[in-house]
């Protein structure tokens, strides 16, 4: 078994239940500055790293958290950094893109969960498809987590963008399927095929198919998902503990300990001004900034673009490790110092998405990557960005990536605080994945709402980046 269940007690009411539990709030416990706190009592629950996975190939089962309950009209997220859920659309009435299935899709017929503590090879949550358990699983969803028993899965395919002709350009990942621990309906469900006689398949292949979104080039709408082939169950557990990332407990600590030293670097090294920098900014004439300049040996660590570079070229791929699993920086702690992450956060995740700065030019700009994954073009980062052009770059990360969402491409959007009337009501303040799927919705008032969602910026507007630079002097020179 890859984890144990010390840190799951069954919830009031249900003593003895093996199917639904409280996970203890441990995640947030342990460190002030990189928590999110609530108005409620107590920690806040990390729904993916506080709950354990619970594997067991013995008796095929698995603990899984539900992103978005059985017949739910939203479409839930569970970001993995945060741990906490979010709206990510409202599912619409479409019509199936592989013109294989002749009704309506809408809701999905089953419960679409994540494995706790699990990465699938796509660098995605690992997902399950549980059938049964609906009052309980619709009742407590946002905030416990489930057993089920896995009966099989699914080979998904996924068509990242555009069109896809070749079978190498579509991106293969493995879907767990399961039924509810305790529910009298599917304790005869040995497998795919029994479940079958239960359900209506060909509707839960057109859901799969279709209400994960579609691609969208010009004006039309092209396949970005495709169930390939079954698998049972026995050997789905056995790929999965093989294939999948499972976050261990003694492995978890060791990043998240790693990416808070990290994070206390940034900010105490390159965020905050050095001496000399803090006594330019004091000074109120030109000439009283020359002088200092004159009686200033500058060095890389004495300016901010310097130190942003240096310390770019130098950690940016552990960094990327930190931005995807641990939580930066809590708001209530330091706003100054949560708000730079968050631009920093931006800045990374769109160089992660194929975009570079252009010094000159002082806009982002696509990498145009080459086709071969595993032969990206280097990125020469920053390296010859001047002061002004890595204000601009900061300045200018959030809008670009809500730019890209409303062109409906792969991106991010910011989430702080998940209050739409149809909304989890959960703080995240932080970045969650847009996929760049749409929906090919059938109905009018549908077709708007999303117009309107997509027009909207997710990066809050009075949240202004200050720039670091030090100006001009009056002899024209700048301060590099």
């Amino acid at each position: 078994m890859l984890g144990d269940s010390k840190n799951l007690s069954p919830i009031p009411g249900e003593q003895g239940s093996p199917m639904l539990f409280n996970a203890e709030a441990k995640w947030f416990s342990h460190n002030d500055r990189f928590k999110i706190e609530h108005t409620g009592a107590g920690e806040l629950t990390h729904m993916f790293y506080d709950p354990m996975p619970n594997f067991n190939s013995l008796n095929m089962t698995v603990s899984f958290v539900v992103e978005t309950p059985r017949e739910s009209e939203i479409r839930y997220g569970l970001d993995i950094v945060s741990g906490q859920h979010y709206v990510e659309d409202s599912y619409c009435h479409q019509e199936d893109v592989w013109e294989q299935f002749n009704d309506i899709i809408y809701k999905p017929s089953f419960n679409i969960g994540i494995i706790p503590r699990t990465i699938d090879e796509l660098g995605k949550a690992q997902r399950i498809f549980v059938f049964g358990g609906d009052q309980k699983i619709q009742s407590y969803f946002k905030e416990k987590a489930f057993d089920a028993r896995v009966i099989g899965a699914l080979v998904e395919k996924n068509c990242f963008e555009g069109i896809c002709f070749k079978k190498s350009q579509w991106k293969k990942n493995l879907i767990l399927v399961g039924v509810y621990k305790g529910d009298d309906l599917y304790d005869d469900v040995k497998n795919l095929k029994d479940l079958k006689k239960l359900v209506n398949w060909p509707s839960v292949i057109a859901f799969i198919e279709n209400a994960q979104g579609k691609n969208k080039v010009g004006d039309k709408y092209y396949p970005a998902f495709k169930v390939e082939a079954e698998m049972n169950g026995a050997y789905a557990l056995d790929y999965m503990s093989k294939n999948a990332i499972i976050l261990k407990t003694d492995k978890l600590s060791s990043i998240r300990n790693s990416c808070f030293k990290l994070y206390d670097k940034i900010w105490n090294e390159v965020a905050k001004d050095s001496d000399f920098e803090k006594k330019m900014r004091q000074l109120k004439t030109d000439t009283e900034r020359a002088i200092l300049i004159k009686q200033t040996k500058l060095k890389d660590k004495t300016l901010f673009y310097k130190r942003f570079k240096k310390m770019f070229q130098k950690n940016s791929r552990h960094l990327k490790t930190c931005f995807n699993y641990v939580y930066p920086s809590n708001i209530n702690d330091s706003p100054q110092r949560h708000w730079f992450f968050a631009r920093y956060w931006a800045l990374h995740l769109l160089h992660d998405l194929g975009h570079n700065f252009d010094c000159v030019r002082g806009e982002w700009s696509k990498n145009g990557y080459v086709a071969r994954e595993k032969e990206k073009r280097k990125s020469k980062g920053f390296k010859r960005c001047s002061a002004k052009a890595i204000d601009l770059a900061f300045q200018k990360a959030p809008d670009v990536l809500d730019m890209l969402r409303g062109k409906k491409s792969r991106s991010y959007r910011y989430v702080s605080y998940d209050n739409k009337s149809y909304g989890t009501h959960n703080k995240l303040y932080s970045w969650v994945p847009y996929w760049g799927k749409v929906f090919d919705c059938k109905k009018k008032p549908e077709v708007e709402i999303r117009k309107r969602a997509r027009a909207m910026r997710s990066f809050p507007r009075d949240i202004k980046w200050n720039n670091k630079r030090l100006g001009v002097l009056p002899d024209g020179s700048k301060v590099r």
